[in-house]
């Protein structure tokens, strides 16, 4: 990996950070009781298979759902690092890795017992937050035009 795409992808973990950090925030403000990447864990819990999810369980103890959180934080970063290297080259490229993120955690989310529509509104935080970030951070002053400047009379 050269230096550049090693750049862009640091950018885009940071970019999946923040974004993680601001539906999280937005889950709390709201006062949900699950933020989008634990409503994924239990979706994934739920969908396990009973005598596999036994195995894992007998295999890692109790620290089955923190190391299903920790997997799913780790396939986020290794995301925002594959979009970050895809917004490189394009601000749009790294919009349908966004939503192949944003539209299962959305699902995880309804799916939970009494969710309302708004318990989706972290998710779609986040995704704006992923959406907005790498045009900020991932565009270098080269690729960027220079904002116009106001005449002095």
């Amino acid at each position: 990996m050269d230096d550049s795409r090693g750049r862009w992808a640091a950018a885009g973990v940071v970019t999946m950070v923040v974004g993680l950090a601001t539906s999280y925030a937005t889950a709390m403000a709201l006062t949900i009781r699950e933020s989008p990447v634990v409503a994924v864990a239990e979706l994934i819990i739920r969908i396990t298979p009973g005598p596999l999810a036994e195995r894992l369980i007998r295999f890692v103890g109790q620290l089955d759902k923190p190391l299903l959180i920790l997997g799913i934080i780790l396939f986020l970063l290794a995301m925002g690092a594959l979009a970050g290297s895809l917004s490189r080259h394009s601000v749009i490229k790294p919009i349908p890795v966004w939503l192949v993120l944003a539209c299962p955690g959305a699902g995880a989310v309804m799916v939970q017992p009494g969710a309302r529509i708004v318990d989706v509104l972290p998710v779609v935080v986040g995704f704006v937050t992923l959406g907005d970030r790498p045009v900020r951070t991932g565009r270098s002053a080269r690729h960027c035009p220079s904002p116009p400047r106001a005449r002095v009379a």
